[in-house]
């Protein structure tokens, strides 16, 4: 095999995971390659400071952890409003809301006035309109025929009723 390809091998043979031959020909190759070895030796190098870096963590502080986040959990959550909206948010909202909803039903009074006085208004002219019919109508009842003749090359007598 080539260096490259122990080098992708070498975190494996570090962790114990290659075959005992894949193991033996790292082995055998880090004794015969400088390069190889060097890399190896410095792998080791970081492991150990990393590991003499990890601290072990007392097995009472995992417990209070996981008691503190079940303990989060069965708390109630705060209302979405009162943890992330500010009062004045809310009391201005508020003011828009009775503006709009105030200005809402002037439109509508008004428009239920308009709709009034044009029902009136339409009464009123029908009344009117049916008044004059009527007068006219008598009027025209009252009016006698009149006689009227034409003037034409065949003289008539034509009745009409004004």
């Amino acid at each position: 095999m080539k260096c490259d390809e122990y080098r992708a091998m070498v975190h494996e043979y570090m962790d114990g995971e290659l075959p005992q031959n894949q193991a033996g020909d790292m082995r055998e190759h880090t004794g015969e390659c400088a390069g190889c070895a060097k890399l190896l030796s410095e792998y080791g190098k970081i492991e150990r400071i990393m590991k003499d870096a990890m601290t072990v963590v007392p097995g009472t502080l995992d417990e209070r952890v996981f008691q503190s986040i079940a303990a989060d959990k069965r708390k109630a959550p705060e209302s979405f409003l009162r943890k992330r909206v500010p009062a004045y948010y809310l009391i201005a909202a508020s003011v828009v809301f009775v503006f709009l909803l105030s200005s809402a039903y002037w439109y509508l009074h008004k428009l239920g006035l308009e709709r009034n006085y044009y029902k009136q208004t339409l009464e009123e002219t029908t009344i009117r309109a049916t008044e004059e019919r009527l007068y006219h109508d008598h009027v025209y009842e009252s009016v006698s025929p009149v006689k009227v003749k034409a003037f034409t090359n065949n003289p008539q007598i034509v009745n009409i009723k004004l």
